[in-house]
């Protein structure tokens, strides 16, 4: 019996070295997911980031596409501000740095549509 134990504890010890070794680290790849599961702002990035991001008319000639998935990439999201019992969309703010200034992201997501509107970006000063 001891030496069942052992040589499954052997095993086990050899899938761990086995998973954190190489040029990617599994390991710890996996166990940060599950330790931001339960973390929402972590999950709504996720989703925003997934879907297609659409600027507004009034938006497009101010803002690429590219800064703006960076801006969010690095945002915290205002829940006080957000409105997330809608049925359609959901509505967050996200606050973040674009052009190195403060600002503000209004994004309407819509997980019927796999979308994310962004609908208005403005320079907060706190």
């Amino acid at each position: 019996m001891i030496k069942r134990i052992r040589l499954f504890g052997f095993g086990f010890l050899a899938g761990i070295l086995i998973l954190s070794i190489g040029p990617e680290n599994r390991l710890k790849k996996t166990f940060l997911s599950y330790v931001d599961y339960f973390n929402m702002s972590k999950r709504v990035h996720y989703h925003i980031l997934k879907s297609e991001i659409v600027l507004e008319d009034n938006l497009k000639n101010k803002y690429e596409i590219d800064e703006l998935i960076e801006a969010i990439k690095i945002s915290k999201i205002n829940f006080k501000k957000s409105n997330t019992d809608l049925e359609e969309c959901k509505y967050y703010v996200l606050e973040t740095k674009l052009n190195l200034q403060d600002s503000e992201v209004e994004i309407k997501y819509c997980e019927k549509d796999k979308k994310s509107f962004v609908s208005k970006i403005e320079k907060s000063f706190y």
